[in-house]
Parts: structure tokens; sequence; C-alpha cells
């Protein structure tokens, strides 16, 4: 298995490790509190929890009494431990627990005694109020398990850190939908845990699982804009139904904002000349459909209507008569409400601020899910507006808003962090593949062969990548008399060269390559091998041919290369061009079939980051180039070099030279140049320098 497989296969369990050690953290900071999250309304959803175990009326009034009350001495212990005043004082929690259950009771069994006991609530209020709670039987059966299994106390904690851990992987799962990285999904969980939407979904209240349906939605959603257009519109009317049990307003709402949202999509799509998608009509339409089902449901089974709750909040909880004109008021009581709220946050704005860097994150980055998901924020804000009261427990009701910057916030993340404008190939190194034998530029390796006689010159191209020269089998040609290869062989050329079954014009072999080809006049520059006869000192220094090589000349070599690369071959640009895409081999002569070479044997070069180079990093090919212009110096004999010994001025494998060498080779290569190129060995020519 390879480093990267591996990673591809540990990534996943990584990430799941980092889901899951969130919500383990959460869940252990959440025993700092393990009683005294009980609201008012707690009693009413664990009566009917106790009455679904089995429980009679005062068998489940008498636990749920001492939970509520247990948990209220706990909360006074701790406020008077507090009090600048008090704290010094005994603890007031036995007198505190001792009120309470007086309390209770006494309204309990006169509830009972005057014959209230239908219903799987406990009598706390009047018949007309707890009819609200009777309706609402999903919280009560996912509470089940939990009692049953760890006891009141345990039980509704352990069911409360289920629910909000849930919701945080459910906001990983949504922005790991949207295709969001996973640090940022992470941010999501993490966001989730840490803003008040964590705290209240540990509350044994129904927004714990209000929240999780409406993640499950939203999710729903993403899938739909990611192509998963059947899974995703069953998700969404699963999570409708769902809630219908829990609380059937806040399907109505999310209904109704969810079927708004796909209109609006839809019709932005089809203003823009764009299909509108079957998926999010689908989620329109089941959004429609679940908020018209939720009406007729609720008038079917007798639920209690929007008049009756607009009569709770205004008689506080039907102890008061009705109103005579209940909309009125409540029209007045709305306004006032909403005035002061919006003092308040600009009091301490940092709510709103999160709301509009949520709306501003998700409408940049994701436009059509942000519309679903500012649809299903403003279902707080509607369920709010239903019940405008600032006592009601802090923010629990408006506590779905809180989905919008814990969603929204890590896609402003996202954007914020994106590197913006065109993708520039020079801000990351250039990385080849690995040369495949017989593939690609790279030409099979295969012992060097006779030319064919009548095989025509191929025109110069630019020079092989490095490290792909010819493992062939046979040694290299004998070198005639005043000849030595100074940095390339023929067989098992040493790095720095490259070779190829091609042959090249007069002056075309690039430098560091070795030819199976004929090779004319002055045609073998240096460090080139080529399969013919050459005369003794008809070759340039530093090469080595077996192959006949009439009288060239300087002046001939210089006009082959311009002639066949368009331009002088001192010019570094064709190596430079060529280490950043090798150019494809040259044709090759006809060859007599030959047994490829086991693969195991085949050294493999490993890959490189390729990139422009300059004068101070040439690639090996480039080198040798230079070594073949300079030739040896007057004081030296040709291909002998006074203290290295033959082929040393090039370290094999590194293709440095010292720098003296270097300034010694440029010298030599100006005055060669200029037609003063003494001591080279060339054969005077007509056409060439005068040496």
């Amino acid at each position: 298995m390879t480093a990267a497989s591996l990673r591809a296969t540990l990534r996943p369990r990584r990430t799941r490790g980092w889901v899951l050690l969130l919500a383990a953290v959460f869940a252990v900071l959440q025993l700092a509190n393990v009683g005294g999250r009980d609201t008012p309304d707690t009693k009413n959803y664990l009566s009917y929890t106790m009455s679904l175990l089995g429980q009679d009326k005062r068998e489940a009034a008498g636990v749920t009494i001492e939970y509520v009350c247990t948990s209220q001495a706990s909360v006074a212990r701790r406020d008077q431990k507090v009090d600048v005043r008090r704290f010094h004082r005994a603890s007031p929690a036995r007198k505190v627990a001792a009120d309470c259950r007086s309390g209770h009771w006494r309204t309990v069994d006169e509830r009972l005694k005057a014959g209230q006991t239908g219903g799987h609530t406990t009598p706390f209020m009047s018949e007309r109020f707890q009819r609200i709670f009777e309706v609402r039987p999903g919280y009560p059966a996912f509470l089940v398990p939990f009692v049953a299994t760890f006891g009141v106390k345990w039980g509704l904690w352990t069911a409360g850190v289920t629910v909000a851990s849930s919701c945080g992987v459910l906001v990983f799962l949504v922005l790991r939908s949207l295709r969001a990285r996973r640090t940022l999904a992470l941010t999501g969980q993490a966001l989730f845990y840490a803003l008040p939407c964590g705290a209240t979904a540990m509350r044994p209240m129904t927004e714990g699982l209000l929240l999780l349906f409406t993640l499950s939605a939203l999710w729903g959603c993403a899938l739909v804009l990611r192509g998963r257009d059947g899974t995703g519109a069953m998700l969404v009317s699963l999570s409708l139904a769902a809630l219908f049990t829990v609380k059937h307003s806040q399907a109505l709402f999310l209904g109704l904002c969810l079927a708004a949202a796909g209109t609006a999509v839809a019709l932005r799509r089809l203003r823009h000349a764009r299909p509108m998608g079957r998926g999010v009509v689908a989620v329109a339409a089941a959004s429609a459909y679940g908020a018209l089902a939720t009406v007729v449901a609720a008038w079917a089974l007798d639920h209690p209507s929007l008049t009756d709750s607009v009569q709770d909040l205004l008689t506080d909880h039907f102890q008061r008569p009705d109103r005579a004109a209940p909309w009125r008021e409540f029209a007045h009581l709305e306004f006032n409400f909403w005035v002061e709220w919006t003092r308040r946050q600009l009091w301490e704005p940092l709510f709103a601020v999160a709301l509009a860097a949520g709306a501003w994150g998700a409408l940049r980055r994701r436009p059509a899910f942000g519309v679903f998901l500012i649809g299903a924020a403003g279902t707080g804000v509607l369920t709010q507006a239903a019940h405008p009261d600032l006592g009601i427990w802090g923010g629990r009701l408006i506590v779905l808003a809180w989905v919008l910057p814990v969603v929204g916030l890590p896609l402003l993340l996202e954007s914020l962090t994106t590197r913006q404008g065109p993708f520039s190939p020079t801000s990351v190194p250039l990385r080849l593949p690995h040369p495949t034998p017989g593939a690609g530029p790279w030409p099979p390796r295969s012992a060097p062969t006779a030319p064919a006689p009548d095989a025509t010159p191929a025109p110069l191209t630019a020079a092989t990548p490095r490290n792909s020269d010819t493992a062939g089998t046979s040694p290299a040609s004998p070198s005639p008399a005043g000849t030595s290869p100074a940095s390339s062989s023929s067989a098992g050329a040493s790095p720095g060269s490259s070779s190829s079954a091609g042959s090249f014009p007069a002056g075309a072999s690039p430098a560091g390559s070795s030819s199976a080809g004929a090779s004319p006049a002055g045609a073998s520059p240096a460090s080139s091998s080529s399969t013919g006869a050459s005369p003794a000192g008809a070759s340039p220094a530093s090469s080595s041919s077996t192959g006949a090589s009439p009288a060239g000349g300087w002046a001939a070599q210089r006009a082959a290369r311009a002639g066949a690369g368009g331009k002088d071959a001192r010019d570094g640009s064709l190596h430079r061009a060529s280490a950043l895409q090798p150019a494809p081999p040259a044709p090759r002569a006809a060859e007599a079939p030959t047994a490829p070479e086991p693969a195991h044997s085949r050294p493999r070069p490993r890959p490189r980051p390729l990139t422009v180079t300059t004068a101070a990093h040439h690639p090996p090919t480039a080198l040798a180039h230079l070594a073949s212009r300079s030739g040896p110096g007057p004081d030296k004999a040709p291909g002998k070099s006074p203290g290295k010994g033959p082929g040393k001025d090039v370290a094999p494998g590194t293709g440095k030279l010292s720098r003296r060498d270097r300034g010694k080779r440029r010298a030599k290569a100006d005055d060669q140049g200029k037609g003063r190129g003494k001591g080279r060995g060339d054969s005077p020519s007509p056409g060439g320098p005068k040496t």
C-alpha cells in the first residue's frame, strides 16, 4: 500500500475521530450542570414520560415533583453561595425543596379530586393548558428509553447530551455536503456547542429536537443541491413529519419557509435562463405539502389553534378570562416587543452581527443553499413572534435563528481563506510523472543497433529529459586515437547524459546524448556517442564515435544548429524549455528485434520538481552542452584533465562543475565562438574557421 492510499484510507477515520472528540468534550463539559436545567414546562414532559412508562397519575406526579423540587433546591444553593449578603448563612436548599413539594402536591391533589384525570400529563395547570402538551408526544416518547435505563436525573441529562451532540454532527454533515473543507465543518460543529444553541439543546425541553429535525431538513436541502434529489426530498419530508409529533407549529413554520425558499431559488434560476432543477422543485413541493398536511392534521386531531395560543399568552396560561379582542392586543404587544428587542440588540449586538455574518457567508459561497438556510433560521423569528414575551426563559424561542451563524460563519471563513484569482502554474513546483519505459516521451529501453543504410536524419528537437539514458547491454565502442569520453558513454551512460536510438543531422546531436544513427561531418559534439567509425582527430574533444565523420568545421556545426533549431545552440533556452516539458523522441531507424530488458533490473529515476531554472541551476543536459563547446585548453591534452583524471570535470550524478573549470570553459567557449579556439583538434575545412 502506497503512502497516498494509506492517507486516503486513514483520513476518514481521522475525521470521524475529530467529530467524536468534539462531541465527547462537549459531553464532559456538561457534567458541570447535571441538575438545575429544568424549565416550568419540564414537569409536563416528564410526567408524560412517566405515564408512558406505565405509572399512574400520583406515581408520575411524585417522581416529577421530586425531580423539579430537587433541581430548584440545587439552584437556590448555588445562588446563595455567591450572594454578597447571604453567602455566610446556612444553605436554603431544604426549605426551598420543602416549599416546592408542598405547593405542587396541594395543586395536584385539588385537581385530581376535581376529576382532572384525563390525558398523560399530571394536572399541574388547567385542563385547557395541559392540552397543549398532550398533543406533543414526540419528546416524551424520546425520553422513555433514557429514563427507563438511567433514571430520571441521569436519563434527562443523557438525553440532552445525545440531542445536542447529534445536532453538532448534523452541522458537520451539512457543511461537508456543501463540499466545505473538513476543518471548516469541524468549526461549524464547535460553533454549535459553544453558542447558546448548544446550551438550549441540553435543556429538558422540545427545543433540542426542534434543532435536530430542522438541521436534518437542511441536510436534505444540501443533498438536493448536490444532485441527490430523491434522498434529499425524502429527508425533508421525514423531518417535517417528525416535527409534527414534537411541535406542530414548528412543522408548519418550517414547511412554509422551505417552500418559499425553494420557490425563490427556482424563480431566480428561470430568470437567468437556467433549469429550475428537479430537486429544488421536489423540496419546494414537499415542504408545501408538509405545511398543508400539518394544517389539515391539526384540524382533524383537534390540536390547539393559533387563537388558543394567543389567548394563552394574554391570559397568563388561562388563569384569567379570555380577551374579547385578542388580536388587537396581540398586535400592540407585538410592536412593543420588537421595539424593545431591537433596542437590546443594539445595546449588545452579538446576535445581530452573527446573523448578518452568517447570512453573508452563506449567500456569498452557496447562494442557493443560503436561501434555504435563511428560511430555516426564519422559523426561530416566527416562533418568537408568536410569543412576544421577553420573560420566557431568555432566547429559547428564537434559538432556531442561531442555525444561520452556525452554518454560515464557516462558509464565510471559507470565502476569506480561499485563494482568490486565477491559478498560476508558477505558484507550485511542476512535477512530471514517473517515466515508464516504452510509454510517453521516453523511448523503450533496448540495446543500440546499427542504422539502416538509407536512414534519414531527424531534425533537432528539445533535449531528452534528464536521467532517461538507455540501458543497453553492449559496451561502448572503442574510441579512436586522440579522443576520450568526457562525460558520457553509449550503453549504461552515466547520470546527466541521455541516449536515443535515432540519428541526428550535422551538429544536431545534443550534448550528453548517445545516438545509434550515422553522424555526418562535425555532427558529434562533445559528450555524445554514435555507432560509426570516426578517423583520428576528426571528432571534437570528449566525444566517442565509431562511425565515419568527414571533416566538418565549427562554421558548419553552427550552420547545422541554426538550420535545425532556428537558433544557435549556445543559447540555453532550448535546455531550459526542455526542463519544463520533455520533447518527443526523434524517429529511430529500423532496428533488429531485441528482447526487452526485465523490468526489475531497470533503474527507475526519482521524480523531481522542475521549475524554470537560472544560470546557476542548469540541468545536466545544459551542462553537458556547455562542456561540448568548451573543449580542452591549450595546456591540456584532448580528453584529459590534469590532477582529476579523464571524465571527472563533471561529477557523476550531480551535473556540477567547479568554479575554476566553469571559468575556463566559458573563456574557451568565447574564444572558439570568435574563431580563435586553438587546441580543439578539429581538422581544418574549407568552410570552417582558420585555426
